[in-house]
This record gives C-alpha cells, structure tokens and sequence, in this order.
C-alpha cells in the first residue's frame, strides 16, 4: 500500500471516529459514519472521478479527495438532516459544513490541504437557494455521488 494511500486511510478512520461522536438517528439504513466512510472510498474510485468532473483528477496534496468538498458537502447537508443539523460554509477555495451545535466543522474533504485549513474565513453558501441552475447542478452531482458510493 502506498503511502499517500496509507495516509489517506488514516484520514478516512479519523473522520468516521468524528462521525461516531455525532448522535443523528439513521438516516435510512445508513449512519453518519457509514456514510462518511463510504463517500470517502468513493473518492478512491476512479468512475466516481470520471462521473463527477469527467477525467480521472489525481491531486498533488490528496490524490483522492481533491475537488469533492462541494458536492460532498451538499450530500452531507441533504443525507443528514439538512439545516436542522448543518450549515453548508465554504471560502472561495473550499466547501464544508459547520455543526449547528457545537459550531465545529466537520470537512469530510480536509486532508485535501497540505496544511491546516483556517475555518473562520468561511461565510454560509447563499447560491444555492438563490441561482436555480446552480442548485439544480449540485443537486444532480450529489445524486450521482451518492450512487457512486452505494449509498
């Protein structure tokens, strides 16, 4: 296994163990954590690649989760209570959500940085209640996650 990978699986079983600490009823037959985790080996896959952006992108800091963090976000925010639980944040580099409780974020795409990534610049997504194209868009990108995922 290679390192990038090992790393990237290391990331992957921190985010679940956050998840776990989150105490959301199922959602269908789904947890929170099962749903982290299979969103994050969907991003190891290289169909989910090629349906999501349309080419295999491989990046440099995170050779898997780079670039998901919109679209992973907003299947987050749809699966998992929508705004009762989250606020979908994002700056103009990166999408995460913002426990509503807590005020935490939960960034199921974190490890994509090479360095820690400073959440207080972030301000709540407007343009998906506001431009209908754009909220059709993500909606459709969220689906096609999700099925890449088997979720």
């Amino acid at each position: 296994m290679s390192n990038r990978l090992k790393l990237y699986d290391a990331a992957t079983q921190k985010l679940v163990k956050q998840a776990e600490n989150y105490k959301f009823s199922k959602f269908g037959k789904y947890s929170f954590p099962d749903i982290v985790y299979s969103l994050r080996e969907s991003f190891k896959k290289e169909q989910t690649h090629i349906k999501i952006f349309g080419a295999y992108i491989v990046g440099e800091n995170d050779s898997f989760s780079e670039g998901f963090c919109m679209v992973s976000s907003y299947y987050l925010y749809e699966n998992t209570g929508r705004g009762s639980n989250w606020k979908i944040m994002r700056d103009p580099d990166h999408w995460w959500l913002v426990d509503k409780i807590t005020n935490k974020p939960f960034d199921i795409t974190y490890c994509q940085f090479p360095y820690d990534f400073d959440y207080k610049y972030g301000v709540p997504e407007q343009s998906i209640g506001e431009d209908k194209k754009f909220a059709k868009y993500i909606q459709e990108q969220a689906f096609i996650l999700g099925k890449c995922a088997d979720l």
